[in-house]
């Protein structure tokens, strides 16, 4: 997926896939985060697939908020208790990772970085 992003001009600063226990002690939660290191528009993120949204956030050096906000990617999913084990929760990881490189892959790489271009981010 990281690839994908890349090959359309995306600057990636950092992924991450983790799954912990449910708060509510049941069952449990897996989530995909992607941070981008700048800022884009939302319309970039249009009809994104289920269960993934964008989303700002701000760098932090010295206590101090830096500008602009960047860019991220998140998914969250919960698994329920009777499908908790390791094959289960990789399955629900590998489809919904599917679905944003299928989401990704009918963006046509050229046309994506021009628009980063003429957007600025590149």
């Amino acid at each position: 997926m990281a690839k994908l992003l890349i090959n359309r001009g995306f600057k990636l600063s950092y992924a991450n896939c983790s799954t912990h226990d449910d708060e509510s002690g049941i069952g449990e939660i897996t989530q995909i985060i992607i941070e981008f290191g700048t800022s884009y528009s939302e319309a970039m993120f249009q009809e994104l697939p289920p269960d993934w949204t964008m989303y700002e956030y701000s760098r932090v050096k010295d206590n101090q908020i830096l500008e602009p906000k960047l860019t991220g990617l998140s998914c969250v999913f919960k698994h329920p208790p009777n499908e908790c084990d390791t094959e289960s929760i990789a399955f629900d990881i590998e489809v919904t990772i599917s679905n944003l490189e299928v989401w990704l892959e009918e963006k046509d790489p050229e046309s994506c970085r021009a628009v980063l271009t003429l957007a600025g981010c590149m």
